[in-house]
């Protein structure tokens, strides 16, 4: 079966790419903040970064032909440039109603359900309700939305942390009785430091957390840049070919979004 795109996808392409290409548009200079966090950003056997919402950032500079300046950073730090430092690209970053208003949205990399996790040695069956979790030690890095969330919520015993490896270390040492992440990250950080996602169970929903996950500027950034990379991954998204790096990545939206 042959793809024939709608004519107002054809029509709305047409547009966006003739606004890119419009010879009054001046290319920038743009800082890109990240961590490594697969399968989004992951570092290649070569060293270069790469990863899903990688490819995607690469193609929206493609198409704007801005030149990014890319630091992969400690998630606490590049949180921190992303929230000071004016036309900051930062991802793949979590748009939970915390943050809705301190970004730029560019566009969504994937939409995600949030669960806490306990190991099956210990949990012989989900909790009853969230309320039973607090009473557990948690661990969880800093300034990722599930440290916000257990915060806010009221957890009796937080362990930060700096780098995922230490949470899910944590989690398998029996430092720690709970985590908070989504299925698809938590699996792929299990396959990277040897551990045994089988053995994980989720204990109940975190339905505050379910978010999309992003790419967004900083706050204040110049509008026109923001704008141009929002049109640009309008072009990608009408086009296609946003669809086509997600099947090539295997990465899908999880849905539904509530219990």
């Amino acid at each position: 079966m042959i793809f024939k795109p709608r004519a107002w996808i054809i029509s709305a392409t047409v547009s966006i790419m003739s606004l890119l290409c419009s010879p009054a548009m001046v290319a920038q200079e743009v800082m890109v903040v990240t961590e490594y966090l697969a399968p989004f950003q992951i570092k290649n056997s070569d060293g270069s970064l790469g990863g899903f919402a990688t490819e995607i950032v690469d193609r929206l500079f493609d198409i704007t032909n801005d030149e990014p300046t890319v630091h992969v950073l400690p998630w606490a730090r590049a949180y921190k440039m992303a929230l000071n430092e004016r036309n900051t690209l930062v991802y793949s970053l979590a748009r939970t109603s915390q943050r809705d208003k301190k970004f730029e949205w560019v566009g969504k990399v994937k939409a995600e359900r949030f669960f806490v996790w306990g190991l099956r040695s210990k949990f012989a069956k989900p909790f009853d309700s969230l309320k039973q979790a607090k009473k557990f030690r948690v661990a969880t890095s800093k300034s990722y939305n599930s440290a916000q969330f257990v915060e806010k919520n009221g957890f009796e015993n937080i362990y930060y942390t700096t780098q995922d490896r230490q949470t899910i270390g944590m989690l398998f040492k029996g430092r720690v009785d709970i985590l908070v992440s989504s299925e698809l990250v938590l699996q792929k950080l299990a396959e990277k430091y040897g551990h045994d996602f089988s053995q994980l169970i989720k204990l109940a929903n975190v339905v505050e957390l379910n978010n999309e996950l992003s790419i967004a500027f900083s706050h204040g950034s110049d509008p026109a840049l923001v704008n141009r990379f929002r049109q640009a991954y309008l072009y990608l998204q009408n086009s296609g070919e946003l669809d086509e790096l997600r099947q090539s990545w295997r990465v899908y939206d999880d849905v539904p979004l509530t219990p």
